[in-house]
């Protein structure tokens, strides 16, 4: 910003003893440039004197309007002036706003003083709207904005009024006695202040543009206060009242409404009677986890009440839950109660509470939904570089200390794990960071790996430190079959210890192929590629869903893969290698080997001891193989099978070292 001012002018009197030397002259160049830019248009009649200072007939370009000082009269026993504007523009200073829609003011005023104010002064809205700041300015449809003030018989009277669309009603009128003077001092500190203040606002939805994240609002909010006490210290109070109160968080799915504010205020405290929300029943998802859901079919609330400090930065609330639904379709759906307080002193914080979960669900999102790798980080290119601030403020201080207890209805499916979890969590922070106390439990858990439905017969997470870092106590097990094979996973979330596990106790290659494929392997070592695969899937902790993986979910098969075929007893060689099928490693592949060439199979488990499958040569002209498979007892098998070649087949298999 720059000021730029030119004057022509002369000294006068200053070689007559009874005349006052003063300058006497005119202003022929004024410019101010910035936010208000200022230009003088015509020249402007100007005397100065230790005694007396006028200025006539000036005339200015101001912000895209016009303004007139038709006179400024000022000398230690009096001063007055006078002058009317028009056209000009206000707004926040976003290049986004038209000029046609800025808002434009006009007003005049006509004041004088001696030893006595009187006169009045006013300005009012001529055209355009006021803007809301934001990447998008808003409009508040602003259609009146007066202001007017007058002195007059020893007395002064304010008055504002708006009206927008958007913000809704505010009025202020305010009076205080003018004291006569000789040095204009006409409104010493123990002035008495008498004023009220109304705000009437229909709907709260223009806050919706206030927020950085997405936010919903909506109600009415009426405040009423009187204005009191002295210029030097005034008094406010007054009342707060809020009906139909709304506010939506998408993004937490969080959805309140019917909500009721009851308030009282001073100059320095804001004291929340009530606060209070209806947080709207929300049915639970069709989802089998939740079919045995015990859960009242009722509206939850909460509740704040507490005060908020204006200069002393004190601040105290409590805030209740009853049965508050948190729900993000597909991700989850929770209902939460609970207590909790937040009281703050200077830079200090405290956070308690008690939360417990009534009822939930968590859900995977989709896979295919995209989104950014991890190591892409979105940036405001308009963003001012950061700088570190020079004051001394300090860095808030968070003590938090909270319970959040699960409940006996929350479930998930994450990750191929569907289950009930159980168990509370004491949240706590101190010099080191964030850190809990707890367990958390499974109960009627499985967890689908490789494709395969494996049940959880231990699950458990420890907290005993650092969030990011629970102990973990997992055992989980494909259940039904001759040998119960499964994973366990012991030490850290950071540093996991996983092992194979069966029932029978069998080599882990057997145990892989129990896992996925329900059965011992192939001993001609055509399952190896599928194994490795499992392994990768199992131990690594990766989806592992190839296209095969893909058509079994797809279709809902057990098995779906490609072996090499042979007659009954024959040896086949790949390479430099041989191998012998034998129907006591493996009655399935001896059942189905009267095909040859390259065959596809495709499988069903129908129930714990039931095994339908269908096998059929690449590319054989035959019709293939239908084969079912029953454990009579972890030792006898029945095969029976039918198509290319139909036979039944009785097998009796012992295990030994």
């Amino acid at each position: 910003q720059s000021v730029t001012l030119q004057a022509e002018g002369g000294l006068f009197g200053h070689d007559r003893q009874k005349t006052a030397p003063h300058w006497k002259g005119a202003i022929t160049h004024l410019a101010v440039s910035g936010q208000l830019p200022v230009q003088l248009q015509t020249h402007a009649a100007l005397t100065l004197a230790s005694d007396k200072v006028t200025l006539d007939n000036a005339r200015f370009a101001v912000a895209g309007g016009e303004a007139r000082i038709d006179t400024v009269l000022w000398s230690p026993q009096k001063w007055q002036t006078r002058g009317r504007f028009s056209g000009i523009a206000v707004h926040p200073g976003g290049d986004l706003i038209a000029k046609e829609d800025m808002l434009r003011l006009r007003g005049q005023w006509d004041v004088q003083a001696h030893r006595q104010l009187t006169g009045e002064a006013e300005v009012t809205r001529e055209q355009g709207d006021w803007f809301l700041p934001g990447d998008l300015p808003h409009a508040i449809g602003l259609q009146n904005l007066h202001l007017h003030a007058s002195a007059d018989n020893g007395q002064l009277t304010g008055r504002f009024d708006l009206i927008s669309t958007q913000l809704g009603q505010v009025a202020a009128s305010i009076t205080l006695p003018i004291t006569t003077s000789t040095s204009n001092d006409f409104f010493p500190p123990h002035t008495a202040l008498n004023g009220t203040l109304t705000l009437k606002s229909a709907d709260l939805a223009w806050l919706d543009n206030l927020a950085d994240s997405a936010l919903h609002a909506g109600g009415a909010v009426e405040a009423e206060a009187a204005i009191s006490g002295t210029l030097g210290r005034p008094t406010l109070q007054g009342r707060i009242t809020g009906k139909d109160l709304a506010l939506a968080l998408p993004d937490e799915g969080l959805n309140l409404d019917q909500g009721q504010l009851a308030a009282r205020f001073d100059q320095s405290t804001l004291h929340i009677e009530q606060l209070r929300f209806v947080s709207p029943y929300e049915a639970p998802p069709k989802d089998r986890l939740l079919r045995k859901l015990k859960l009242e079919e009722k509206a939850g609330s909460i509740e704040i009440t507490g005060a908020l400090g204006f200069t002393d930065q004190a601040h105290q609330l409590a805030v209740a839950l009853d049965q508050v639904y948190l729900v993000h379709p597909p991700h989850y759906w929770i209902v939460a109660s609970g207590n909790s307080t937040a009281t703050m002193l200077g830079n200090v914080l405290d956070l308690k509470g008690e939360i417990t979960a009534d009822a939930g669900l968590i859900t995977q999102p989709p896979a295919t939904r995209p989104q950014l790798a991890d190591d892409i980080v979105i940036t405001d290119d308009k963003a001012e570089p950061s700088v570190e601030p020079a004051n001394d403020t300090q860095s808030p201080i968070v003590n938090l200390s909270a319970t959040l207890d699960l409940g006996k209805q929350f479930f998930l499916r994450v990750a191929g794990l569907e289950g009930q979890l159980d168990g509370s969590l004491r949240l706590q922070n101190d010099e080191k960071g964030l850190s809990a106390t707890g367990s958390i439990t499974t109960k009627n858990t499985s967890y689908k790996a490789y494709g395969q439905n494996l049940t959880v017969e231990r699950g458990i997470v420890n907290f005993y430190g650092p969030l990011d870092d629970p102990g973990l106590n997992v055992r989980a097990v494909r259940k039904g079959l001759e040998v119960e094979a499964g994973v366990e996973v012991a030490g850290t979330v950071r540093h996991p210890q996983i092992k194979l596990v069966s029932s029978p106790n069998v080599p882990d290659t057997e145990k892989l192929s129990w896992i996925a494929l329900g059965r011992a392997p192939d001993v001609s070592g055509l399952d190896t590629s599928l194994l490795v695969t499992a392994a990768n899937s199992i131990l690594g902790g990766q989806s592992g869903f190839g296209v095969t993986d893909q058509i079994r979910d797809l279709f809902g098969f057990d098995e779906f893969s490609f072996r090499q075929g042979s007659t009954p007893g024959s040896t086949q060689t790949t390479g430099q290698a041989a191998t012998q099928i034998s129907p006591f490693t493996n009655p399935y592949a001896f059942a189905g080997s009267t095909l040859g060439g390259q065959i596809g199979t495709i499988g069903k488990r129908i129930s714990s001891r039931a095994y339908l499958s269908y096998e059929r040569g690449i590319t054989a002209a035959t019709a293939g193989i239908t084969k079912l498979t029953y454990t009579l007892t972890p030792s006898i098998t029945v095969v029976t099978q039918a198509g290319e070649d139909s036979a039944v087949d009785l097998f009796y298999t012992f295990r030994f070292d």
